[in-house]
């Protein structure tokens, strides 16, 4: 494990380094941005789970704004805290990728090149889309072990250690569902895996795992977030949730030469499915199959979101592991055509990698702040008075944004609601 382990922590200094590279004069703010910097706010004040005008917080549960609290406890209230968060959120999401795909991989015969390739395409990834503060990037860095775990849980031999990797599974999946709910999506494949274990040894397995979204609903049910969601049907229809689940998969692929779905069908093309051990291939089934989960989620529960990349980034971070741990388990023609396609990806990553940390010399423009739309606000930006009495930090005002599910529903209907 210790080379994938010095690799992760290649992928995270190189994702480190251009997230500051990008971040450092400013983050990027959406409505759910400013929701939980509220949160945390309210967290960090003793008011509790709660928005800044008090209204109780029935959406999300409190890992992420936990998290924020947790730094901006440490380092004061500001936009330039938040900026710290987020790049170690992103530095945590590349290792935990790169460790976790090396440490399952195939690729023994070729450890040197499959870890570089791997580290420099998941920083890339990771890099370009870690911008905001959103809970969904904390989950992605959680995933990678959940999967470990399962793994690891697949592989057992003995009873205890059947029932250790069921606890640690059951772990990784309970930080995971305490951070953002779309985490339910796991929980399918890993009862699959706990309910194959042989002989009786499959229930107390089962009902390890059982424990984390007990735990979670009972969260739930503390912070009074019983009825939150509307169990009325998905705001789109099932044509168009594919469409979106498609995009999202494909747009860390894409690019403006050429389209992410046709880099996706290239990528499974490339991948030496014979060649994939047992782990790897389980990996790729749990991911996939939590994607199908999301799907269903979203068919039955009105969510005012897509389900683009914010909800299925770890799909692609998957793929992308896939890919870097076996392009060169190949032989023959193949061998050389996955070269120069992964070589070139790659090289194309350096590139992306590089240039926001040359830019940063360049101070970014702030954004006015919209209401319920994306803007940008400076390092020095606070919403607390008493941090911004020290005279070195602007107060900012959170926008108005929909608190329950009531509101957001007018919103929709009207394009406002009033409070």
């Amino acid at each position: 494990m210790l080379r994938p382990v010095a690799f992760g922590v290649g992928a995270a200094i190189l994702t480190a380094l251009s997230l500051y590279g990008t971040l450092r004069n400013g983050l990027s703010f959406t409505p759910d941005s400013w929701a939980f910097w509220q949160i945390s706010v309210s967290l960090l004040s003793g008011h509790g789970y709660r928005y800044a005008d008090g209204y109780p917080v029935v959406f999300w549960p409190p890992g992420f704004a936990g998290y924020l609290a947790v730094w901006q406890a440490m380092f004061g209230i500001s936009v330039g805290t938040l900026v710290k968060a987020q790049i170690a959120v992103g530095a945590f999401a590349a290792f935990s990728s790169t460790a976790v795909a090396l440490s399952i991989g195939n690729s023994d015969r070729q450890r040197l090149a499959s870890g570089v390739v791997t580290a420099l395409l998941i920083a890339g990834t990771v890099s370009r889309f870690f911008q905001a503060p959103w809970a969904n990037f904390l989950l992605f860095a959680l995933i990678p072990w959940l999967l470990w775990a399962t793994v690891r849980l697949d592989g057992a031999r003995t009873d205890s250690g059947t029932l250790l990797c069921a606890g640690l599974a059951s772990l990784a999946l309970l930080l995971m569902l305490l951070t953002h709910n779309s985490a339910i999506a796991f929980l399918p494949p890993l009862l699959a895996v706990a309910l194959t274990r042989k002989g009786m040894l499959r229930w107390p397995a089962t009902a390890i795992v059982l424990t984390a979204p007990l735990i979670w609903w009972g969260a739930r049910w503390l912070l009074g977030q019983q009825e939150s969601v509307a169990w009325i049907g998905g705001r789109h229809s099932l044509k168009s949730y594919v469409q979106q689940l498609s995009s999202g998969i494909a747009a860390p692929f894409g690019s403006q030469f050429v389209p992410g779905a046709i880099l996706v069908i290239l990528v499974l093309a490339l991948i030496p499915w014979k060649e994939l051990s047992r782990a790897q291939l389980l990996a790729f089934a749990t991911s996939a199959a939590a994607c199908v989960g999301l799907l269903c989620v979203f068919l039955v529960v009105w969510n005012w979101d897509g389900l683009y990349y914010r909800f299925t980034l770890f799909f692609p971070l998957s793929l992308i592991g896939l890919i870097g741990t076996t392009f060169l388990l190949h032989t023959g023609w193949l061998r050389i055509a996955a070269v120069i396609v992964v070589t070139g990806w790659a090289a194309v990553t350096v590139i992306h990698l590089v240039s926001p940390v040359l830019e940063a010399s360049s101070p970014r423009a702030r954004a006015a702040v919209d209401v319920l739309d994306t803007s940008v606000l400076p390092v020095n930006a606070t919403i607390s008075p008493q941090t911004a009495a020290s005279g070195r930090f602007v107060l900012v005002q959170p926008p108005k944004i929909p608190r329950n599910h009531a509101e957001m529903m007018q919103l929709l209907a009207t394009g406002r609601y009033g409070r």
